[in-house]
């Protein structure tokens, strides 16, 4: 089961038709919220997006709920030097002020999608 998360925009707050297995239970300031998605056709593979200037936060899943993924900070560690996210779990970080914006994952099985909320 998912915890809750804050997600904020100017349209208001997350609500429970949102697809996102989340509860809204706090607040933040963003001005933009943005969902990318990343197609990961190969298993064991690095992949990566870069995150738009000013994200405050940000938000990562496989739409598969039965596949986990690694992620890394920099390029080429995502198979050495990551933190894995198990199946149908996810990573939330907030308060950031990045100087580096891309992050870098993989996963272990095949033709995934990786989904990402940005807050900035």
């Amino acid at each position: 089961m998912a915890v809750g998360i804050s997600i904020p925009n100017k349209q208001g707050l997350v609500t429970d038709s949102n697809p996102f297995p989340v509860k809204v239970i706090g607040s933040a300031t963003a001005d933009t919220l943005s969902v990318l998605n990343v197609t990961m056709a190969t298993a064991d593979t690095e992949y990566s997006q870069v995150l738009p200037e000013n994200t405050r936060a940000f938000f990562l899943k496989l739409r598969s709920q039965a596949a986990s993924f690694k992620l890394a900070f920099r390029v080429g560690e995502s198979g050495t030097n990551y933190i894995t996210v198990p199946a149908n779990g996810y990573l939330y970080q907030t308060s950031l002020n990045l100087e580096d914006r891309t992050v870098y994952f993989q996963s272990p099985s095949a033709n995934q999608t990786m989904e990402i909320i940005v807050y900035s």
